[in-house]
Formats: C-alpha cells, sequence, structure tokens
C-alpha cells in the first residue's frame, strides 16, 4: 500500500510541476519580446528623426526685383527731322533722353538698334529702305522699366539724282581737230579735198577758216 501510495504521490507532483513549466513558458517568451520590440521602435524613431532634420536643413534662394526710379519723360529725335528727304541709306539718328536710361529704336515695327543715354543723347545708327520709313524710340530704365511713348516720325529715302555739270561757254577760239585728228603747232598734214574743221568758239561769234596751200 505504501508503494502505491508513493507512485501516486510521484505522479501527482510530477503532473503539477509540468502545470506549472506550461504556465511560466508563455510569460518567458513575452518577456524576451521586450528588447526586440524596444530596438525596432528605437531604428524606426531613428529614421523619423533623420528625414526631419534633413527637412529642416534645406535651404532656399529668394530673389526680389529692387525696380529702378520710374522715367518721366520720353526719348525724342532730334535729327532727322520729321518729313525730311534723305539721299543716303545709312542715318544716324540722334536726340535727347532722360537720365538713367537706355533707348531702343524701331523702324517700321523693327527694331533697329539701342544705345544708352549718355550726358542726356543718344546716338543709334541705322539702314534705310528706299520711300517711307517709320522711325520711333521706346525708353527704359536700368530694371527695364518702360517709359512714356514717343512721337513716330517719316523720313524719305531718295535715290540721288544724277549731277550734271554746267557747260561754260568758251571765251576764245580753240582748234581741236583736222579731219578727227588733233593738229599740232608746225606740223604739214595730208588730208582730203574737202577737210572738216572743229573746235570752241565764243557763243554768236563767226568762225572764218583760210587755206594756205601750195597749187
Amino acid at each position: 500500500m505504501k508503494a502505491k501510495k508513493s507512485s501516486a504521490a510521484k505522479k501527482a507532483r510530477a503532473h503539477t510541476a509540468h502545470k506549472r513549466t506550461n504556465r511560466k513558458r508563455p510569460i518567458h517568451k513575452r518577456v524576451l519580446l521586450h528588447p526586440i520590440t524596444a530596438f525596432l521602435l528605437l531604428c524606426v524613431g531613428v529614421l523619423v528623426a533623420g528625414s526631419t532634420f534633413r527637412g529642416q536643413a534645406a535651404t532656399y534662394d529668394v530673389t526680389a526685383k529692387v525696380p529702378a526710379p520710374a522715367l518721366t519723360s520720353p526719348a525724342v529725335i532730334t535729327s532727322p527731322s520729321d518729313q525730311a528727304h534723305l539721299t543716303a541709306s545709312i542715318v544716324t539718328v540722334e536726340g535727347t533722353c532722360p537720365s538713367e536710361s537706355y533707348v531702343n529704336l524701331y523702324r517700321d515695327d523693327a527694331f533697329s538698334g539701342s544705345d544708352v543715354c549718355s550726358g542726356g543723347y543718344f546716338h543709334i545708327q541705322t539702314s534705310l529702305s528706299l520711300g517711307v520709313n517709320g522711325l520711333q524710340t521706346r525708353v527704359f530704365n536700368y530694371t527695364d522699366d518702360e517709359g512714356p511713348g514717343a512721337a513716330l516720325i517719316h523720313v524719305y529715302y531718295d535715290l540721288p539724282s544724277e549731277v550734271v555739270p554746267p557747260i561754260v561757254a568758251p571765251t576764245s577760239l580753240q582748234l581741236s581737230n583736222v579731219e578727227q585728228t588733233p593738229p599740232e603747232q608746225g606740223e604739214v598734214q595730208e588730208i582730203s579735198a574737202n577737210p572738216t574743221i572743229s573746235g570752241l568758239a565764243p557763243p554768236f561769234s563767226e568762225v572764218v577758216v583760210t587755206f594756205y596751200s601750195e597749187p
């Protein structure tokens, strides 16, 4: 009887110890998971913090425009004058302009040249087309803000006419040719029976030609 009770008691103690072991195993596993979870959370935190730091450390370039003083007067063409007739295909356009500005010249609405206003004046060379040409200026300050507009003028490019030198009437008798040959003093020429004598004489004068010859 004692042997049976001892065997039953051992089985009971073994069963109780097995239950205790089974109960403790999940608790032990949960305890082991905490450091791993904490490490993962720490890594995620570092990544988020690094991303936030990089975003805060970004630089931005900001560009601002400070306009120059506004222009109150236009650029006025003084030469050539309006309705002028010119015989040269290249002309220098001159005029007055406000200080601290530059002037653009347009010929028939096409850009034709530019100059910085110096001492209140501008000088721009441009070509002209045959006939009428419309010239106009536009003035700008140094930050490219346009000033008041100028009046349009018209100039004409005319083909130069051929200059014919004036004819000067002779004041004395001048012998030019005998039978198409210029004569020389003292020379004896052989001529035809009806020679042609040519030369110059004063207007309305009477010219007499005399031949002295041997038979």
